[in-house]
């Protein structure tokens, strides 16, 4: 019994040794609020995996850098249901305190969620892809849809 638990032991030490450090990856797609004070970032470990609908992918984080201190973990990604997984993140757009992103959804469309900062909630959407905001504050999102009653040719 003592050896089994001393191996395990130095598995799971081996393991979070050798775990990427949250937000130390800055590859990913950035967003930085008008006043500069708050930069968003995707960080990668590729040394994870989440399951999403298109199979294994990387694990990535959503990162929160405020007046250029050290990064904080925001949102930790997972798989899992196309609603509420949180792979694959793209299309970040910072409108005051909230953050729009898209992620990984469903294998014919993508998952449009959006993050309150000041709270940490987090909600899915719809399914589609954040696309742009307007000149007076409206969201711009695409949306797929198969429907025989209104095809698309």
């Amino acid at each position: 019994m003592t050896t089994r638990l001393t191996l395990l032991t130095v598995a799971l030490t081996t393991t979070l040794a050798n775990a990427a450090e949250p937000c130390a990856d800055r590859s990913g797609p950035t967003v930085s609020s008008r006043d500069g004070k708050l930069t968003v970032f995707v960080s990668r470990d590729a040394s994870r995996t989440d399951d999403s609908a298109l199979g294994d992918v990387p694990h990535e984080d959503l990162c929160l850098v405020r007046d250029g201190g050290k990064p904080t973990l925001l949102l930790a990604g997972r798989g899992g249901d196309p609603e509420k997984g949180l792979t694959g993140f793209e299309s970040l757009l910072l409108v005051d305190s909230l953050l729009y992103f898209t992620a990984g959804g469903w294998a014919t469309s993508p998952a449009a969620h959006r993050l309150d900062l000041r709270t940490g909630a987090q909600k899915f959407l719809f399914d589609g892809a954040v696309v742009a905001r307007t000149a007076d504050g409206h969201l711009v999102a695409s949306h797929f849809r198969i429907d025989t009653k209104y095809p698309v040719s």
